[in-house]
């Protein structure tokens, strides 16, 4: 079971693992391939889908003594609930994951009244709605930027691939067939 919005650095890990792969291609491959197609590829792979409640379909999956559990199913990447918003406040919201792709929100409900425990449900999605906002927005901005730091980093690697095909063929020295 993992906390939510914890990692500061979720999306510098995946921007690394996206240029990760891009320092990883060989040289054929980055020659070779059309850089569009090569671009396209790696975005597509480490791009994030922002995350949406579905609320619709909300369920109660577990009773016991005293609580119960929500389960409510989400569409998106669901690393983004692993992620802390660059805007947030201090107090993170309360739930889990545990069943990919559902968050679990546990509500106890001792002495409370109905009115009491539907506000309580009502204040924790409502938080995690909040956050969630928050996070779509770094995702939408990472999205927006993963293309460009791919481009740079492709040719980057190509101009390095190129300047030393350039030195070798200078030095006059013959190449081992």
């Amino acid at each position: 079971m993992k906390n939510l919005f914890e990692n500061v650095n979720g999306f510098n890990h995946r921007l690394k693992y996206a240029m990760k792969f891009v320092y990883e291609l060989s040289e054929g491959e980055l020659v070779n391939s059309s850089q569009y197609k090569l671009i396209n590829k790696i975005v597509d792979t480490y791009k994030v889908a922002p995350i949406f409640l579905c609320l619709d379909k909300q369920e109660i999956v577990t009773q016991g003594q005293g609580f119960f559990e929500v389960a409510v199913p989400f569409k998106g990447t669901n690393d983004l609930f692993l992620y802390k918003p660059s805007m947030c406040s201090s107090n993170h919201p309360v739930g889990s994951l545990r069943k990919l792709p559902e968050i679990y929100i546990d509500i106890f409900i001792g002495e409370k009244s109905v009115k009491d425990v539907q506000s309580e449900l009502d204040d924790r999605l409502e938080d995690i709605a909040k956050w969630l906002k928050w996070i779509n927005i770094d995702a939408r901005l990472f999205n927006e930027n993963l293309e460009n730091k791919v481009r740079e980093g492709i040719q980057d690697r190509v101009q390095a691939i190129k300047h030393k095909d350039y030195i070798i063929s200078s030095i006059g020295i013959p190449l081992r067939s």
